[in-house]
């Protein structure tokens, strides 16, 4: 079995799917949240905060579980056929997917919002922030390749 790299548009692509899933579910627990809420959180800065924390959180675990399940890969991934996979080809860890969410995260917070990271370039030998996914050694790969 040959290894092919995912490129920039499919990762696209399943970043937007992820985006719209998790904004979906997002939004109809900060709405649950904030319908039943106590007196105490009905006030703007807590809801606020609380529902920061809440959104950071679900995104994390979403991400997490699902790169170091056996399927290896999100909703979004899935439906293009992307993995995650370690430099050896393997599933990886709760652990490293944890490590490679909040190294994307801080990439893209870094890059105010901007996503792009594709395979090795000559941006990324000069830029450290977009290599993310090797700090953590890992891979996106096609799965039918």
């Amino acid at each position: 079995m040959s290894v092919q790299y995912a490129g920039f548009w499919k990762r696209f692509g399943a970043a937007l799917i992820d985006g719209i899933i998790l904004y979906i579910v997002e939004r109809i627990i900060i709405f649950v949240l904030i319908f039943f809420s106590t007196a105490i959180l009905r006030r703007a800065q807590g809801v606020e905060v609380f529902s920061s924390v809440l959104i950071i959180v679900i995104s994390w675990l979403y991400y997490a579980f699902q790169e170091s399940s056996p399927q290896q890969a999100t909703l979004g991934k899935q439906a293009l056929g992307i993995i995650v996979t370690d430099l050896n080809g393997n599933q990886i860890s709760f652990g490293r997917a944890t490590g490679r969410y909040f190294s994307k995260r801080m990439s893209e917070k870094f890059l105010d919002g901007i996503f792009c990271h594709s395979e090795r370039n000559e941006v990324e030998r000069r830029i450290p922030i977009f290599r993310y996914g090797w700090r953590c050694n890992t891979w996106l790969l096609l799965r039918w390749a």
